[in-house]
């Protein structure tokens, strides 16, 4: 996934719950994209040797599909709509070791969501054009689900979006 300045690209590892330990991570490799296309014009789309050049790998407590809300702020696409910010220093702060190379092991916490947490299964997250707005669909334990609307900044509780009761997730046009 690249940043809308086209400058970073984020590739995400997931890891989830096993029967010899329990751990939901999701893995972010930090990709400088001119410098990446600099040393081996073919990287994109090689998820192997994404690895190899990222210049930063950090951990995240929760897994969901992450996609850039600006540059410096992630929409994971988890059950609560996750959100986590970042900077340049954070990100040094799990870059390689200088002497080993090695990257740092621990999970970083992600505590800002733009949903409660509750017995409901969210999913169908679209982020818009303009990434101020998520639409998700949101189904209860039982009954039929909705549609609802939330500001991607959170300055707002979720709002039903009835206007959306038949939308076909794949083809919904941000008009």
């Amino acid at each position: 996934m690249e940043s809308p300045n086209g400058e970073t690209l984020i590739h995400a590892d997931y890891t989830e719950t096993s029967y010899s330990y329990t751990k939901n991570e999701t893995t972010l490799y930090f990709i400088d994209i001119e410098t990446a296309l600099s040393e081996n014009p073919d990287i994109i789309g090689m998820s192997s040797s994404v690895a190899a050049v990222s210049q930063y790998r950090v951990k995240l407590d929760i897994i969901g599909e992450p996609e850039f809300i600006d540059e410096n702020t992630l929409l994971l696409k988890s059950n609560e709509l996750a959100v986590w910010e970042f900077t340049e220093e954070l990100l040094a702060e799990h870059g390689p070791d200088e002497e080993s190379g090695d990257f740092t092991s621990s999970a970083l916490p992600v505590e800002d969501t733009l949903i409660p947490e509750g017995p409901r299964r969210n999913k169908n997250v679209l982020l818009s054009p303009d990434r101020t707005e998520i639409l998700f669909y949101s189904s209860p334990e039982s009954g039929p689900g909705s549609w609802y609307r939330v500001p991607s900044d959170g300055s707002s509780e979720p709002e039903e979006a009835p206007e959306l009761a038949n939308l076909d997730a794949f083809g919904y046009d941000w008009r």
